[in-house]
């Protein structure tokens, strides 16, 4: 089943900061799309809580961050507060993967974009 992409502002701003890595990203959104959970991580909550959110190696120090809406619809992740995805109505199957964010390991101290 092919994916959709949708990037939210903040992964489009960080792709922009590391614009040095754009190809390798774009390469790997691909590989992503075509199957969001080969070699990627669900992540737990860290220090600040990216439960119901993926992250993929780009390189030694970047991730990308990515949510896949049908397994957040499958496992209700967005009932147990995990993906608070605004505006999200969705209720049946999806095949949108959600770009969240890219960049070093820094991130896992912020927030979650969604």
């Amino acid at each position: 089943m092919p994916y959709e992409p949708e990037y939210t502002k903040r992964f489009l701003r960080d792709l922009k900061r590391y614009a040095s890595l754009r190809k390798q990203v774009k390469k790997q959104i691909q590989r992503i799309l075509e199957d969001p959970f080969a070699s990627s991580k669900l992540l737990t909550k860290r220090r600040t809580d990216w439960r119901g959110k993926h992250s993929q190696r780009t390189t030694r120090d970047f991730r990308l961050f990515f949510a896949v809406c049908d397994e957040c619809l499958k496992r209700s992740f967005k009932r147990k507060g995990y993906n608070a995805c605004v505006g999200c109505e969705k209720t049946g199957s999806d095949n949108t993967v959600i770009f969240l964010a890219f960049g070093t390991h820094s991130i896992y101290d912020e927030e979650p974009p969604i």
